[in-house]
Parts: structure tokens; sequence; C-alpha cells
């Protein structure tokens, strides 16, 4: 377990067996910063540098949020697909697919705000009642370059 910082905010990962369980943000540490690969890589992600997140993972989910989650990890940085192209590849509904991502318990590292809205950018869960989630996915698509 450890913890980023980035800016004002901190990025928490729950690491179980040497696979992420769980990510989210937070206003304060929850766990000590650590020196590990995957700290690093993050630390380098947040700092704009041009990283493909790629921290092992066990996904504690349905097998349709499973599909889709797989689906939207394959989407590459700075780039964003709509949540109507990843239905069409699941064959299901675009209301579906956002409920599914809504689910993922480990944004950024399935990077859930790549997926956008066809008129807006969509929403984005977020776990502290401190952070708007909007603002939030926003900020993480800057830092991309995709705005």
């Amino acid at each position: 377990m450890f913890s980023v910082k980035w800016g004002e905010l901190y990025f928490n990962v729950v690491m179980e067996g040497g696979k992420a369980v769980k990510s989210y943000f937070s206003t304060y540490p929850s766990f000590s910063s650590s020196d590990s690969e995957y700290a690093r890589q993050l630390e380098r992600y947040f700092s704009g540098e041009r990283v493909e997140v790629r921290i092992p993972y066990r996904l504690k989910a349905s097998s349709f949020t499973r599909r889709v989650l797989e689906e939207v990890s394959r989407i590459p940085y700075g780039m964003v697909r709509m949540y109507s192209d990843i239905a069409k590849a699941l064959n299901t509904s675009p209301r579906a697919v956002g409920q599914a991502v809504k689910r993922n318990p480990l944004p950024v590292i399935i990077p859930c705000h790549r997926v956008v809205g066809k008129k807006e950018i969509g929403g984005y869960t977020v776990s502290c009642s401190d952070i708007d989630g909007k603002s939030l996915k926003k900020r993480l698509l800057r830092l991309e370059g995709v705005f």
C-alpha cells in the first residue's frame, strides 16, 4: 500500500499479494510513500511524463463490469473513447457501460477518465467528498494532453 502526491491531492493504492485491488484519490495520504517501481511509475505519470501506468491488478467485479473495464484498459495514454464506442464493441448500451465504469475500483490504473460522452465529458466517481469528480477527470485528461 502506498500514496503518491499530486498537487494538493494524494493517489492511494491498496495492494494485496503484489497486485492492486483498489485505488483512490484523497486530500491526505492514506499510506506512507513508497520507493516501489509502481509508486515511481505513478510519480512520473503525475509529473506529466507520458507514462502508461502498468500496475498488475486483481479486479473484484462482475463479469460484465470486468469486460467493460478490460476494454477501458486498452485506451492509450492521451486518447479518449466514447461510452457509445465501448458499448458498440461489447454489444451493450452506453448507459450500461457508464454504470460499469462508475464501479471501477482502480481509477488511473484502469483509466476510466479516458471514457467520455458524446456531448460532454461525463462523470467521474471519487470516494472523497472534498474532491469534485468532473474537475478531477478534466485535470487527468489535461495532464495527458487531451485538452
